[in-house]
């Protein structure tokens, strides 16, 4: 019973989820092995892949070089949990896809070149005070816009321009 220990490259035109590979062992078998890792994978053409094999039967074991696609999944709840710091990293980004996101933290920091945010409503409620600092600010609003406050300043440094067909002060 002869254990086969190789590497096997993923051939053009193949499935990636049983992709034909041929064996770099130097016999130049071509194989379809099953998957034994603990994660999905998309071959991709090319991708050399860690094989073990006994009997004319493979499997992969290992990626020695991917392009595929990884994907890590899991059937009903899943809690992954650390005592200490947690961090994501994505060298192409990240992305959160989910019909419903919920985000609780005694602090949340963001620090990014540019936010851009698209949505049909924000609904924001500030207990304690809202400071905000701009370089410039411009707001369109299409319809009615409406402040109440018990208090209202505005200040300027130069000019103050109110242009209206109609201007009440009460």
């Amino acid at each position: 019973m002869t254990i086969r220990l190789t590497i096997g490259r993923v051939l053009p035109g193949a499935p990636s989820e049983a992709p034909r590979v041929q064996l770099q062992d130097g016999s130049g078998d071509c194989v379809t092995p099953e998957w034994a890792l603990p994660f999905h994978y998309a071959a991709a053409a090319g991708d050399l892949l860690r094989l073990i094999g006994q009997h004319g039967r493979y499997w992969v074991t290992g990626i020695v070089h991917g392009r595929g696609r990884n994907e890590l999944a899991f059937r009903g709840p899943f809690t992954l949990h650390t005592s200490g710091e947690l961090r994501l990293r994505g060298c192409g980004g990240v992305r959160l896809q989910a019909p419903e996101i919920e985000l609780r933290a005694v602090t949340a920091e963001s620090d990014a070149r540019t936010i851009v945010q698209h949505t049909e409503e924000l609904h924001c409620a500030i207990d304690g005070a809202l400071e905000e600092r701009a370089g410039q600010c411009a707001r369109t609003v299409d319809g009615e816009d409406a402040q109440l406050a018990n208090r209202h300043e505005t200040v300027a440094a130069h000019v103050v321009k109110i242009d209206a067909e109609l201007l009440r002060l009460s």
